[in-house]
């Protein structure tokens, strides 16, 4: 019994030994005000918004060997226990028309079980049209686990747009995004590139996810969000102005 329980304990320590720990104050955290509170889980962190019943953004970084794994993709939602004021629920969704749109990829966290499962909590995703998901939104979701496979390690946040007035669904009144987002900064000793991207959620009339790019500055003022406080002003105002796409294509 005891040799049955030492093995136990050395799996479940290799398992949470390959789920690398999202940093607290690390580079992809954007700034918060007094009034909002930031969540940590093992590899992703995210400010919740009770009123919308879902997270105003989240951010994490993204190296070349995360997407390396072969976890399996999770069948199953769950409610996330951090957030006290309470998540969307499996009903919410049930008969709404709507998808389970994921925010952090899953594709993103297949390196660990414990990544992979956390995910799948509510806390990360929001309604989005099924067209969408799996389409354009798909689309940029492998983008971006390209630009990490290629450039070794990249930080993104990302998130829905939420405003007053949206339409809701189900009985926790999950409000449905007219627009989703994501920005992209790749920030080592040779390269220093940054692109974000603003998309309708809707069928994509424009195939090419470089034609909803702008800079990280113009989605900045259009959300009122910093995305990258720790860079220094002279770092932002190289960075974040430009939106390069002849540079993302060639590494995605």
């Amino acid at each position: 019994m005891k040799q049955y329980i030492f093995i136990l304990l050395i799996i479940i320590a290799l398992i949470i030994s390959n789920c690398k720990t999202t940093e607290k104050y690390s580079l992809e955290v954007p700034a918060v005000s007094k009034d909002e509170k930031i969540f940590y889980h093992t590899n992703y962190c995210y400010v919740f918004v009770p009123e919308h019943k879902q997270s105003k953004w989240l951010a994490y970084r993204l190296s070349s060997d995360m997407i390396e794994g072969n976890t399996k993709r999770s069948s199953r939602f769950y409610i996330d226990s951090l957030v006290t004021s309470g998540t969307a629920t499996d009903s919410d969704y049930s008969g709404s028309g709507y998808d389970r749109g994921h925010l952090v990829p899953a594709g993103d966290m297949v390196f660990c079980e414990i990544a992979m499962k956390e995910s799948f909590y509510y806390s990360n995703i929001s309604p989005q049209i099924p067209a969408f998901n799996r389409g354009i939104w798909k689309n940029l979701e492998s983008s971006v686990r390209n630009y990490a496979k290629n450039l070794n390690e990249i930080y993104v946040v990302t998130g829905p747009v939420l405003t007053d007035g949206l339409n809701y669904i189900g009985e926790n009144k999950v409000s449905v995004p007219k627009y989703f987002y994501k920005t992209i900064l790749v920030y080592n000793d040779s390269i220093k590139q940054g692109i974000a991207f603003l998309l309708p959620n809707e069928r994509a009339e424009k195939k090419s996810v470089y034609c909803y790019s702008m800079s990280i500055r113009e989605l900045e003022e259009i959300l009122d969000i910093n995305f990258y406080p720790d860079l220094s002003r002279r770092m932002s105002r190289k960075i974040e102005t430009v939106s390069d796409t002849v540079f993302w294509k060639m590494y995605e």
